[in-house]
């Protein structure tokens, strides 16, 4: 009887620290809205400080970044403000909290020509 608690313990434990392993690891699966470009991705969600991540996926060597707007369509962090996945799809994502009420979102890839973007997707609140 006493080995089977013990066992049990075990796996509640073991799953319990799975479980907190992989929402550590991917924090976008906390995010309520994304915006894709391919497999590239920006993510928001404005209820944790609007907290957003931008990750580029591909190996293609092109830059991904994101930009968002307001509920007036003024860009947040600036016209032009570009949010960079700076490591490019070797590392992790970038991500952080944007100073401002979040109402849309994009993500772009830097490309040849005219950088190729998602459309601009409005934020679930």
């Amino acid at each position: 009887m006493t080995t089977r608690r013990t066992r049990a313990r075990v796996g509640f434990t073991a799953l319990a620290a799975l479980g907190l392993a992989l929402s550590a690891a991917n924090p976008a699966m906390a995010a309520n809205t994304y915006a894709f470009e391919g497999s590239d991705y920006a993510a928001t969600n404005p209820a944790w400080s609007n907290w957003y991540e931008v990750c580029d996926v591909e190996k293609d060597g092109n830059g991904v970044y994101a930009q968002f707007r307001d509920s007036y369509e003024n860009y947040i962090g600036g016209f032009d403000a570009k949010y960079w996945d700076s490591d490019g799809s070797a590392g992790g994502c970038r991500s952080g909290n944007l100073p401002g009420y979040v109402a849309k979102i994009q993500v772009c890839e830097d490309d040849w020509g005219d950088d190729t973007c998602s459309g601009w997707k409005p934020v679930t609140h």
